[in-house]
């Protein structure tokens, strides 16, 4: 018996041993390490710097042998960690524990994949390309931000929420650069800080290799000058200063929807006279502050206009908009002037199974009402300039933003209503992606939300002032009107051609490599 025991472990120990051997050490645990770290660093502010060291593992371990399961690993773990934030959107539908399970564990599993597979398609290509690994590996971040790209653009299931650029978002004098080519070459530049240091431990043996350190130093110290430059510019283009009132009425959903029309506005008016700011300018409430047509009952717009003829200020709030029997999401604006028409945004992007259902499915629609699109970027004029909108899903569209900002948009304000998706990360990283649509275009961006965070961001990203999360709170500050347009703002994601040619390069390559060996 004791020498079947004794064989027993020998065999035990010897799988441990192959199942924990340094190739599967690499190909496989860095990956998942990265993974893990980099969805950590989107978690809160006070992780965020740990994004210039997170990919250090995955990116060895691709070094190491360029595999494209690894690609997956490490995409669908990052996705499923940094949107385990979904289970709170389940448990609207279902307060079984098993169900929520289930129901967050096959949706985080399917997008997860759906996004994974987006962003390494375009890898699949990049691979067949017979290049060094040292320059395939040069090349990477190049395909990395053209999958994050892709991400964007296949609406009605584009979901653009992870960037390794909006991690970076706290450091407003490094984001600076995304005023020329976005957000995308903020991802890049994160990217190859990692890679160097990756190869500095990769080529252990390689006498020069404290240069890829200073390499990656020489990005930071380079970055970091051009955004400090930037801010720091004297030529300023700022015009006359304006005052905005924030109101945050925090309603949770549940709440929300067991409350009359009359009583949210209530709060939000007693909210607004409690923090009377007499020199408001602009007055803000979140997107869906009144979750009915305010123009079906002419009790809440006679309220909502003695509120704008009191302040002698503008007021924007979101709505239900009903127009040739179509419900909308809307941004409407009342002004003080009561000869002057209200004006209305309509949102354009919709959130697939929340506002409506892409497949025409109602047993899947997640809720009563069936919104339709908007189709322009419709300006709010004031008295000061132009207002651009976006509501809540819009923001995380870097190219929705910019085309308000090219339209003739001087500010930007955000109405957001986040209470289903949770108490903090979620809202972190949904606010993330105002911080980068403020730098990509030069404007200030004033975020109006329901539950958090809602605040004024200036044209560097950086945040003026801004409310705490899940409590009643009154954001007063002030903003600017901003003319100039960006690099960015006028061309747009142009960071993305290289990658254009890198695959189109492999794939011809790759082709007329086969067509030789045939012949």
């Amino acid at each position: 018996m004791r020498c079947v025991k004794w064989e027993g472990d020998v065999f035990l120990v010897s799988y441990l041993n192959k199942l924990m051997s340094k190739e599967r050490l690499i190909n496989i645990v860095f990956p998942l390490i990265s993974a893990i770290v980099v969805s950590l660093s989107y978690y809160t502010e006070k992780y965020s710097f740990i994004i210039f060291i997170a990919l250090v593992p995955y990116i060895y371990s691709l070094l190491y042998k360029f595999s494209f399961y690894k690609l997956f690993i490490y995409s669908v773990i990052l996705n499923c960690l940094s949107l385990i934030w979904i289970k709170n959107t389940v448990t609207k539908i279902t307060s079984n524990f098993f169900m929520v399970l289930l129901i967050t564990f096959i949706l985080l599993f399917l997008l997860s994949l759906f996004l994974s597979l987006l962003m390494n398609v375009s890898f699949y290509c990049f691979k067949l390309t017979s290049i060094s690994k040292i320059k395939k590996i040069l090349l990477f971040p190049f395909i990395y931000i053209f999958g994050e790209w892709l991400q964007g653009i296949f609406l009605p299931l584009a979901f653009p929420w992870i960037r390794l650029g909006n991690i970076a978002s706290p450091f407003t004098m490094f984001i600076q650069s995304a005023s020329i080519f976005g957000t995308l070459f903020i991802s890049m530049l994160i990217l190859y800080i990692n890679i160097f240091i990756a190869l500095f431990f990769y080529l252990s043996n390689y006498k020069s290799r404290y240069l890829f350190v200073l390499s990656a130093i020489s990005i930071l110290v380079i970055n970091l000058t051009f955004g400090y430059i930037k801010i720091n510019s004297l030529s300023k283009n700022k015009d006359s200063k304006y005052s905005v009132m924030i109101i945050q009425g925090n309603y949770p959903r549940e709440s929300k929807f067991s409350s009359t029309p009359s009583e949210i506005l209530d709060k939000y008016l007693n909210l607004a006279y409690k923090h009377v700011n007499k020199s408001a300018d602009l007055i803000l409430f979140p997107e869906t502050a009144m979750h009915s047509d305010v123009y079906t009952v002419s009790e809440l717009k006679s309220k909502l206009s003695t509120l704008s003829n009191d302040f002698n200020a503008q007021l924007i709030f979101g709505t239900q908009y009903s127009k040739s029997d179509k419900y909308y999401n809307a941004s409407i604006a009342i002004s003080p002037d009561t000869k002057t028409d209200d004006e209305i945004y309509l949102k354009r992007i919709l959130v697939p199974f929340g506002e409506y259902n892409p497949f025409k499915l109602n047993s899947t629609q997640f809720t009563s009402t069936n919104f339709s699109a908007g189709d322009d970027c419709t300006l709010i004029s004031s008295p000061n300039g132009y207002i651009g909108s976006a509501i809540c899903f819009e923001s995380v569209f870097s190219q929705a933003v910019s085309e308000c900002v090219r339209n003739g948009a001087n500010v930007i304000t955000v109405l957001i209503n986040d209470s289903w998706l949770g108490k903090e990360v979620a809202l972190y990283q949904h606010h993330s992606h105002s911080i980068m649509r403020a730098v990509e275009n030069n404007r200030y961006v004033l975020t109006s939300t329901n539950t958090g965070i809602s605040s004024i961001i200036n044209e560097y990203g950086k945040i003026i002032k801004k409310s705490k999360l899940n409590i009643e709170e009154v954001v007063n500050g002030n903003f600017y009107m901003n003319y100039d347009l960006t690099f960015y703002t006028k061309y747009g994601d142009v960071i993305i051609f290289p990658a254009c040619f890198i695959i189109i390069y492999s794939c011809i390559k790759f082709i007329f490599k086969g067509l030789l060996k045939k012949t």
